[in-house]
């Protein structure tokens, strides 16, 4: 619902499709930003170490507190390891994504359900039918990609994933673990703490105020 006096940014509508859901498997450290892990570690480290050195040279007071060893300990060893315990924590944990719709142009998967625009529709068709074969999830990446899309995500997920075969074969292969198939393991870990029966009362909440039975 809009009031009358306002205007919208011409394209701001434009996106490739909703995702549905998504496995916070391929969420984590990816190998690509490690450039960018690196950079904000040393930065971490760096400069708190160049402040407690500026403030040693600058106020002599403080160069019996502020000694070398002092600053190594805190600078070189309590800092990596804080900065070690972040990474093995998690992205998932430490930086989740918050609830709501957020942009996924990278490491999405799968495509057990999408929502795309109408407009979207005739354009991806014949992408599909251009490439004849293929995986629906990769080809609508590979679309994605070429044509500079947008993509979004529902967080937390609304479905979640039960299948345990892929149709890409090779499903103990070496992305397999804890004695599970490739595909047993694409679930999404928000979905699981949804409230089932508090979710059932809101919709019945729902519909019983909207006078339908």
């Amino acid at each position: 619902m809009l009031e009358d006096d306002v205007i919208a940014l011409n394209g701001s509508w434009e996106f490739l499709y909703l995702r549905l859901f998504y496995t916070e498997e391929f969420l984590g450290w990816n190998s690509e930003e490690w450039p960018n892990y690196i950079f904000y570690s040393a930065l971490w480290v760096f400069t708190p170490a160049l402040c407690l050195l500026w403030t040693r040279h600058y106020f002599p007071m403080m160069k019996r507190p502020l000694s070398n060893q002092r600053i190594m300990t805190g600078c070189g060893l309590c800092i990596p390891l804080c900065i070690l315990l972040f990474f093995a924590a998690g992205r998932v944990t430490v930086a989740p994504l918050p609830p709501g719709v957020n942009e996924m142009n990278n490491f999405g998967c799968c495509s057990q359900g999408f929502v795309f625009p109408h407009s979207k529709a005739s354009d991806l068709i014949r992408w599909y039918e251009s490439k004849k074969i293929g995986f629906v999830d990769m080809l609508t990446e590979e679309y994605a990609d070429a044509n500079h899309e947008t993509r979004w995500a529902i967080t937390p997920s609304v479905l979640q994933h039960v299948g345990r075969k892929s149709s890409k074969g090779d499903d103990f292969g070496k992305s397999s673990k804890y004695h599970m198939s490739v595909a047993e393991k694409l679930w999404n870990f928000e979905f699981e703490r949804g409230d089932a029966e508090s979710l059932r009362e809101e919709e019945h909440g729902l519909v019983a105020s909207t006078g339908y039975r």
